[in-house]
């Protein structure tokens, strides 16, 4: 069997082209003889009849990513196999040598279904996105019917996160502008992994951690949010058990000398003992008569609104969602913006507004136009068509 041609984007517009890169390219590789004499893989990753008589059987793959403080991200591309008999263990060893001399060339269209996503995502965001530092390795554990055998393809993937102050952010390096998420599903046999950096949690997430890691097993299907996370790191040097032992025990004491003081301050004034208190000790005013001012009338009623300073009506924005700003954005500018305009205004990235925009319109929030080159957006009861006059 020949090997199959390189996936690319064009050829898959809105299927997941890493992972059926990563199927296709084991097929491939264990087919026929073509480099190893193996017998097939199935496209789904389980081994046919013959493979399970004594070839090479692919048991799982798996892509692990390693999480840094500066957004760069170490990724692990793991291809298992189990090697039941001597033959398939041959077939093996043939297979590891062409892979890390890098000659394997199903495996070296995986890397490249990778670098076109890093190529597209870099064109669009506002900050360099590439890999670097490919390595390619391989090993063998067990023996007779429980060996197995490793493939590892592993690559920096330089700022495919974002970092915010003390947040490291995953989620516009997920899509490119043109196809879309392309990473969108997950095979019965993989798993996606992203390991957390130490010093930081989890701030924001679509599963719960487990063990230090994000994971996610298939068969599964994601989306443009799915795998969108934020983790939030404490930059401040631990200290030592004893010292906040102590310092937990001196903020009690100090907190209960504080409430203790308070306590006999207001039975002290219960009391009368002390002045200006209101007890029956008081003395009585000359001619012998008690006298106390007379109580000032209390108005119940509320002020009016306008007696209320009247403070600037403009809302914080950090107060606002997305869609309430955008929304907001097109209420002062008369119900419809370019988009242009609002990504200035709010000083977003051009494949954030274009990704918020869409969801809007999905919930018919807003209503988009394109003229010529740009969009126009407007809210759902506005007339667009005076546009054109305007402009």
């Amino acid at each position: 069997m020949c090997p199959r041609p390189p996936v690319s984007l064009d050829a898959l517009p809105r299927r997941s082209f890493l992972l059926v890169a990563l199927v296709v390219c084991v097929s491939a590789a264990l087919a026929g003889g073509a480099l190893t004499g193996a017998q097939g893989v199935a496209a789904d990753g389980t081994a046919d009849q013959a493979d399970q008589d004594g070839g090479m059987v692919l048991e799982r793959n798996t892509i692990e990513i390693e999480l840094e403080p500066d957004g760069d991200t170490r990724w692990t591309v793991n291809w298992t196999f189990s090697l039941p008999s001597e033959d398939s263990g041959d077939r093996f060893e043939t297979l590891a040598s062409e892979f890390e001399r890098g000659e394997a060339t199903e495996y070296l269209e995986t890397l490249g279904a990778f670098r076109d996503a890093s190529q597209q995502i870099d064109a669009a965001r506002d900050r360099s996105i590439r890999i670097t530092n490919e390595t390619w390795t391989s090993g063998r554990t067990g023996t007779g019917e429980n060996a197995t055998g490793r493939l590892t393809l592993s690559f920096t993937w330089e700022n495919f996160a974002r970092v915010e102050g003390d947040r490291i952010v995953i989620d516009d390096a997920l899509a490119t502008a043109e196809h879309g998420p392309w990473l969108d599903s997950l095979a019965a046999d993989q798993e996606l992994i992203v390991r957390i950096p130490d010093g930081y949690g989890v701030f924001d997430a679509n599963v719960d951690p487990q063990d230090g890691a994000l994971r996610w097993r298939g068969p599964a299907d994601f989306d443009a949010e799915t795998l969108q996370a934020t983790f939030i790191g404490n930059n401040a040097t631990p200290e030592p058990p004893g010292e906040s032992n102590v310092m937990l025990w001196g903020v009690v004491g100090a907190l209960v000398v504080v409430l203790a003081a308070v306590g006999v301050f207001l039975v002290n004034r219960r009391d009368g003992l002390l002045p200006g208190s209101t007890g029956d000790d008081d003395p009585p005013a000359p001619g012998g008569t008690p006298t106390a001012e007379p109580a000032e009338p209390v108005d119940d009623e509320p002020a009016p609104a306008d007696s209320v300073g009247n403070e600037s009506e403009e809302i914080d924005d950090e107060l606002l969602s997305d869609e309430e700003r955008v929304e907001r954005l097109l209420d002062v500018n008369g119900g419809r913006m370019k988009q242009a305009d609002i990504v200035e205004e709010t000083n977003w990235s051009n494949a954030k507004v274009s990704q918020l925009l869409s969801s809007m319109e999905e919930e018919d929030r807003i209503d988009k136009l394109r003229i010529g080159r740009e969009n126009l957006i407007s809210f759902p009861n506005v007339d667009i068509t005076e546009i054109e006059g305007e402009e």
